[in-house]
């Protein structure tokens, strides 16, 4: 029984950061659809780092891949890291 229960709290835990991640995300995009052109790459980095402040991270990437290269295109980092 007490597995069982504890098995049921860790799907309720996973289950519930999936959601509070999935809104994060729904909050970002609907923002940046909504946004000036010219702020577009600002308001892409600032998305990123409040994703990687959700997710417990320093640096949150979004790479760009053409055929056998890679270039990142965005970087959001938390507060106190330097953007490389």
């Amino acid at each position: 029984m007490t597995r069982s229960l504890n098995e049921a709290h860790e799907a309720t835990a996973t289950l519930t950061s999936l959601l509070q991640t999935q809104e994060l995300v729904r909050r970002i995009v609907a923002r940046l659809l909504h946004v000036d052109v010219m702020a577009v790459d600002a308001a892409i980095d600032a998305g990123l780092a409040e994703l990687g402040e959700h997710l417990r991270v320093d640096r949150a990437y979004v790479f760009v891949v053409n055929g056998s290269t890679m270039r990142n295109t965005h970087e959001g980092c938390a507060s106190g890291i330097r953007p490389e």
